[in-house]
């Protein structure tokens, strides 16, 4: 009998499916995030990234739990869920969202076949499924007038906004040292966005109330999650979108996988 097919029934046989010759190494609790929704720059994505259309399709997904959306602070207080730094590059609209009211805010819509609207957070805090992980990264750039905006004023909004409202685990991410204080006197968790392992290593030093890190796909091996994991701090991997891509970042073990393709995640996910 031929070697590959006698191993083929070995597996069978032993656990009654095919998922008995996995690898097995995969984290099974991982929690997997659409970024931006459904995808940020995707080419072939249905719906543009951080709007409410892209957000509802990755939430409504089975086996995803959870999104990634990029927040940023309108002139008024308002949260807007937009990436980029200035309005031109992806709607019809031109400057910064740190200098608009929300009213402004509200008739922008993205460039694009379908033209969706800005999405509000507060659009997005009435959601009543299931209960997901909110991730919120949080924009502190003002690049039009480039300063910081009020990382008080972003925190009191948010907590305003979400305290107690919907269903979601939010957790708040930052970029800027300078905010960790401030955000961690609110009741949501929050994660450090570090280029580097050894970066977020020291960093854990001058804030160990971090509640976690987001570390880049390239960035972070198994070794550094379990290092992590010791500390008592979670990790989630982000820039991933390949197939390989997605299957290596599971074998890592992270609490979290931020995909830009939800849906291939889910998919690796179940046959790893």
């Amino acid at each position: 009998m031929h070697i590959k097919f006698v191993w083929l029934i070995v597996c069978l046989v032993s656990v009654g499916v095919l998922s008995g010759c996995r690898k097995g190494n995969a984290n099974p609790q991982v929690e997997l995030i659409g970024h931006a929704g459904n995808g940020l720059n995707r080419s072939n994505s249905l719906y543009h990234a951080n709007s409410y259309e892209a957000i509802k399709h990755a939430l409504e997904l089975d086996g995803a739990s959870g999104v990634e959306v990029d927040v940023q602070l309108g002139a008024d207080g308002s949260l807007w869920l937009y990436h980029d730094p200035q309005l031109d590059s992806e709607t019809d609209s031109e400057g910064c969202i740190s200098e608009k009211t929300g009213e402004e805010l509200s008739g922008i819509t993205y460039k694009g076949i379908q033209g969706e609207n800005l999405c509000s957070l507060k659009r997005l805090a009435v959601w009543e499924g299931p209960q997901k992980t909110l991730f919120l990264d949080l924009r502190h750039l003002n690049a039009c007038e480039n300063q910081y905006v009020s990382s008080v004023k972003m925190r009191q909004e948010i907590e305003e906004l979400l305290d107690g409202g919907g269903t979601y685990r939010v957790i708040l991410i930052t970029s800027n040292e300078a905010w960790v204080p401030e955000l961690k006197k609110g009741p949501f968790e929050v994660y450090f966005s570090s280029p580097t392992v050894n970066f977020a290593k020291e960093l854990l030093l001058s804030y160990p109330q971090l509640d976690g890190l987001v570390l880049k796909n390239k960035a972070v091996e198994k070794e550094d999650v379990d290092w992590f994991r010791e500390q008592k701090k979670k990790v989630a991997i982000f820039e991933v979108r390949s197939p390989k891509g997605i299957r290596k970042a599971l074998r890592k073990g992270a609490d979290f996988l931020i995909s830009d393709d939800l849906r291939a995640a889910v998919i690796a996910k179940d046959n790893e």
